[in-house]
């Protein structure tokens, strides 16, 4: 191979390493490992990349169900009107004890001594 002069005004300078075969036969072994770490680091890369892409779309999916489930489950018409029943009873109840004009509390009374109030009567 051709050189080219060395120039000791910092034009080009030559740093040459001359391996002998127990320096070849010792460095051969590592360097085959380094490139097999690489191959490996890049088929680990893709597949954290896989299945990273595989968890979103089963989070995805699960929140979908989840999502399908809370629907179909409010949507019976009798839980409906229940709730509804529920929260009448509820209207009734406070307007009653605000008034003062009718058994909102069923004979309960709070830890005070008071008649019923929070969220169910008698409880608090």
């Amino acid at each position: 191979m051709p050189r080219k002069a060395p120039n000791l005004e910092g034009g080009v300078i030559e740093h040459r390493m001359t391996l002998g075969d127990l320096e070849r036969s010792q460095i051969i072994p590592l360097i085959d490992e380094t490139r097999q770490l690489i191959r490996t680091g890049k088929i680990v890369a893709q597949v954290t990349s896989a299945t990273i892409a595989t968890a979103a779309i089963a989070a995805g999916l699960g929140v979908g169900i989840a999502g399908y489930a809370v629907y179909d489950w409010v949507n019976e018409a009798s839980m409906l009107e229940d709730i509804k029943k529920w929260i009448e009873r509820k209207k009734q109840n406070f307007k009653s004890t605000l008034t003062g004009d009718g058994p909102a509390t069923h004979g309960n009374t709070n830890i005070f001594g008071l008649p019923g109030w929070g969220l169910w009567e008698g409880v608090l």
